[in-house]
């Protein structure tokens, strides 16, 4: 039996979902399903699409930062990373509304965000 070859080059593995150990397994989480992450410490909320409680894993969230791809993913305070794509609305107070919370965009990240807002969703 031949078997598959392993590409090793990661730069060509196209990757659109993580593992993530919760409760001692393993879980599968698209990209695309994670609305946002919350940090606590070192553990960090996974929000997920149609699922009904967060998972919960032992990462920080500079790590969360590091393997979530940019392009989809932006930190929007200390605690909170969002999925760009699941962002409902941004109010003058620089409050996003995703899900079903509201999370302020600090100072410190707020430049980053305008940014992207003027560059995205103004259609620039």
């Amino acid at each position: 039996m031949q078997r598959a070859k392993i590409p090793t080059d990661k730069e060509n593995i196209k990757k659109d979902s993580l593992f993530i150990r919760v409760d001692g397994s393993l879980h599968q989480i698209a990209f695309a399903d994670i609305v946002y992450v919350e940090g606590l410490k070192d553990y960090v909320k996974f929000y997920i699409d149609k699922e009904r409680r967060p998972l919960i894993s032992h990462l920080t969230m500079k790590y969360c930062e590091e393997i979530l791809p940019p392009s989809q993913f932006m930190r929007i305070n200390r605690s909170y990373i969002v999925s760009l794509n699941k962002i409902k609305k941004v109010d003058r107070n620089n409050c996003i509304y995703i899900g079903d919370e509201i999370i302020h965009v600090t100072d410190s990240y707020l430049e980053d965000f305008n940014e992207y807002i003027d560059e995205h969703l103004k259609g620039k």
